[in-house]
């Protein structure tokens, strides 16, 4: 599918990672991506830098596949040579609030007066018309405000993600909305805004854990790597290592059982389902850890 979107123009005014790595995903699919930067490059060029020019890591990887142009759209020169550009494209994305959208006539009314049928494609940190719809923000805002920090590390102690999850999954969703948008636009011949946010792909991937405390109010801790919801589910200590199992229903559960050596627990009430093993959980991690720290990595894996 690499030339599906061939004949399609994406101007990119995305920085760091979930704007560039939309745009990044439809060059992939086939789309002449056109990264703009201010001049001199932007900030997110030189995080973590990797190569002799000072290019970062992650700017590499989002940035495949495009080619680039530095433009100040603050000036009335840039402004000119901005609308001359989105005449000729089909998708525009900017991660930036509506406000600062608007102020450098990127907002999709200012996009529309030029190009009719385009598609806007924006991502901000905290979506649009709530009150902090005018803030930015990065990837680790949507960590802690899902509540994932607060569950994952030590019991008081959020702990974040290194990789930037929010910030990748956001650049997936509003990915999907711009391919709609296209098809969409192919049907009817109108384009639209697709809008995503951090906090908004935050929230859904935390989803599961907010319902059950909103229905139950288990009021779950952070139990490190260990899970609550089934068993043995933690990170292990080898003689040389660490590995992690996952051990998610009754049929792994039974093999574990015969591998530990502890049949018998497969008629303990402590241990009838993953529920009851989440809640014991630390039993079981104890046995497997004990398991794992008289064997080397390969023979744990063997």
């Amino acid at each position: 599918m690499a030339d599906l979107l061939t004949g399609i123009r994406v101007l990119d005014f995305g920085r760091y990672i979930a704007g560039p790595f939309c745009s990044a995903l439809l060059a992939d699919l086939g789309a002449e991506v056109i990264r703009v930067e201010k001049v001199g490059g932007g900030e997110d060029r030189f995080l973590m830098p990797v190569t002799r020019g000072g290019d970062g890591g992650f700017y590499l990887q989002v940035n495949r596949g495009k080619r680039a142009m530095t433009l100040d759209v603050n000036c009335r020169e840039g402004q000119v040579v901005l609308q001359r550009l989105v005449a000729t494209t089909d998708v525009v994305v900017a991660n930036l609030p509506d406000a600062a959208l608007k102020k450098l006539r990127l907002d999709y009314a200012s996009l529309s007066a030029v190009k009719p049928d385009v598609i806007l494609t924006s991502v901000s940190a905290f979506g649009a018309g709530g009150p902090s719809s005018h803030k930015l923000g990065f990837d680790a805002i949507g960590q802690a405000m899902s509540g994932v920090m607060y569950l994952s590390g030590r019991p008081g102690e959020p702990t974040k993600a290194y990789s930037p999850y929010v910030d990748f999954s956001t650049a997936l969703v509003a990915t999907v909305g711009t391919l709609a948008a296209l098809l969409a636009r192919s049907q009817s011949g109108q384009g639209q805004e697709v809008k995503a946010s951090l906090l908004a792909t935050a929230l859904t991937i935390a989803n599961g854990a907010l319902i059950e405390q909103s229905m139950l109010a288990p009021d779950r801790v952070a139990s490190r790597n260990r899970s609550q919801t089934q068993g043995p589910s933690d990170a292990y200590e080898t003689q040389d290592g660490w590995i992690i199992v996952q051990c998610i229903g009754q049929p792994l559960f039974e093999r574990w059982t015969v591998l530990m050596g502890e049949t018998h627990w497969l008629e303990d009430s402590r241990f009838a389902d993953d529920k009851a093993r989440g809640i014991h959980g630390e039993v079981l991690s104890e046995r497997m850890a004990r398991w794992c720290a008289e064997r080397t990595t390969e023979q744990a894996l063997r």
